[in-house]
């Protein structure tokens, strides 16, 4: 599989305005060339998920294939275009539209742990997963390490200290041996609990850390065991490096045919989006809620809320995309909740409108970041005539992914039934 470990990407600087020229020369070029769904494409759906990065496409992405592998049925395939552009195509069992539906049972999604997982990934596979949570682990503790120093608050006590200097002069956790593991993974829970460290952790609004560690800093007892294996919650808060373009397909109502495209959201992956924009049924496109507090990784001092809101208004007001269903996934609401509690809200949105809005109201500041996204959309036809539609979401949730992704289908395959109808008709009149 090679190196499937990811962080933040620090590739670029200002933002960068490519995909913008790039959608306007694809526009001029081939405007008379894009693609509507034909009749001989009845069957076929194909949804590009878009967004910027850590905004969650690819957690939604495995958690379809997750929920898809809990009932083996049908042959559905996941393809893997690497940047060499070869594709790399896995037979995996998969199921059908009418068995996800029972998944939306609580017992029909514990049932997802690791004997699910193994049906979806191959035991090497798995390994590579575990080796690049090691090294999530890693480079978090180390961010956190560093950031101890950047806002001078010391590690409480004098043994982590050495402890922390120890991590600090690892290069890589991709390459432990067991007994090295069983070490390191003892070193990053002693600098975890450390009240000094938990303190830096609080402040993490200030420097980048990613959303996993958390967790992660949390099962260090089920990681450091000698036989572990990642299980689905692991896979899911994983941190993995996007390999090019991911596309799952599987079978849903009326053999009808329906691919999921997953690409990189961060700035030096997006210039991939516009091979893909001649091919696409329908958008979903995917900010998350929690980055109010954040900035991008790219260049430590953009605002994400700016990104994404710059980001959703040049893809959604692509002339390219005006009769295309498009989906607005607000996501990550269990993290929002969570800021909530110890952040003001109006401190990060100077014109939060507290006559008409409650800042302690998870609710109300959730519906005031979506008034944000569509003030963006200039075409409001679209909003008034359903075409466009917002949908809440917390991706790392089973349950709520089931839920919301069962809605954005119907929604989808209603719209592009009412499409194949229209262009029956025209076909009968010419």
């Amino acid at each position: 599989m090679g190196n499937l470990c990811a962080g933040g990407d620090a590739s670029a600087g200002e933002n960068d305005p490519r995909i913008k020229a790039m959608m306007q020369a694809k526009q001029q070029q081939q405007k008379p060339h894009r693609k509507v769904p034909s009749l001989n494409q009845k069957d076929k759906i194909d949804i590009l998920l878009l967004g910027p990065g850590e905004s969650g496409k690819s957690t939604f992405f495995k958690q379809i294939q997750f929920l898809q592998t809990s009932f083996p049925n049908n042959n559905n395939t996941t393809t893997s275009t690497a940047n060499n552009n070869s594709p790399v195509v896995d037979n995996r069992k998969s199921t059908n539209h009418q068995t996800l539906q029972k998944a939306n049972s609580s017992a029909n999604l514990n049932n997802m742990n690791n004997n699910n997982t193994l049906s979806l990934y191959t035991k090497e596979e798995l390994i590579d997963i575990r080796n690049c949570i090691y090294d999530n682990i890693l480079q978090n503790m180390k961010i956190l390490i560093d950031a101890s120093r950047q806002l001078n608050i010391p590690i409480e006590k004098p043994e982590n200290r050495e402890v922390a200097q120890k991590i600090t002069n690892i290069d890589s956790g991709l390459n432990f041996d067991d007994s090295e593991r069983a070490e390191f993974c003892k070193n990053v829970k002693d600098l975890w609990i450390d009240e000094g460290m938990q303190r830096v952790f609080n402040e993490r609004d200030k420097y980048q850390l990613l959303d996993s560690a958390e967790y992660f800093f949390n099962e260090l007892d089920k990681i450091s065991e000698e036989d572990y294996l990642p299980d689905v919650k692991d896979i899911l808060h994983a941190r993995l490096k996007s390999l090019g373009i991911k596309e799952y397909q599987h079978r849903i109502q009326q053999g009808m045919t329906m691919t999921l495209i997953d690409v990189g959201g961060q700035r030096n992956e997006r210039k991939k989006w516009i091979h893909q924009f001649e091919r696409v049924t329908a958008i979903i496109f995917f900010i998350s809620l929690s980055e109010f507090d954040q900035t991008c990784y790219e260049d430590n001092s953009t605002w994400r809320v700016k990104e994404s809101l710059t980001l959703f208004s040049e893809i959604v007001n692509n002339t390219l995309f005006d009769n295309t269903p498009f989906v607005l996934l607000l996501n990550k609401r269990d993290i929002f909740e969570k800021k909530l509690q110890r952040k003001k809200f109006s401190d990060y949105f100077k014109d939060f409108p507290t006559d008409r809005y409650d800042e302690k109201n998870p609710s109300d500041c959730i519906s005031y970041i979506q008034e944000l996204c569509l003030n963006e959309v200039k075409d409001k036809e679209r909003i008034n005539n359903g075409s466009l539609i917002v949908k809440i979401l917390s991706a790392i949730d089973q349950d709520n992914t089931v839920q919301v992704f069962n809605q954005v289908k119907e929604f989808i395959v209603k719209h592009h039934e009412e499409r194949l109808k229209e262009l029956e008709h025209d076909h009968k009149h010419h």
